[in-house]
């Protein structure tokens, strides 16, 4: 008997330990942490920008399901694709409007760190789980 529990026991513990690919890490609800600017924001325009960035905070949410579609909550509703090169971790959305990639820099399970261009400004999306 103590031998079959010990037997379960490695199974069990050989299961929990087994790493998860980007996409199924991807897969989920990910909030706004926070965003990083590639370059130096000016003192007279910082105030402004936290204050936006808190509003995403509370709006903005990046959904992304198993069937490979995505839904972003935010100012603009957007549902579309999405697909993980493994390779060179880039995460492409495509939607109606065409197609947004974005250099993976970080995920787990606790945090998605997102990295693109915007409007000509680079910046790194800082998410975590909802």
């Amino acid at each position: 008997m103590k031998k079959y529990f010990w037997l379960i026991a490695i199974a069990l513990l050989f299961h929990s330990c087994k790493q998860q690919t980007p996409d199924e890490l991807m897969v989920g609800t990910w909030k706004l942490s926070n965003i990083k600017y590639e370059r130096e924001i000016s003192e007279d325009v910082k105030p402004i920008i936290e204050a936006q960035v808190q509003a995403l905070r509370e709006t903005f949410r990046l959904e992304y399901k198993a069937d490979k579609t995505y839904h972003s909550h935010s100012v603009k509703d957007e549902i579309g694709k999405w697909q993980i090169n493994s390779d060179s971790m880039l995460l492409k959305h495509i939607d109606n409007d065409g197609e947004q990639v974005y250099k993976i820099l970080l995920i787990t399970k606790d945090s998605l760190h997102l990295k693109t261009t915007l409007q000509s400004e680079t910046i790194t999306l800082q998410l975590i789980p909802e």
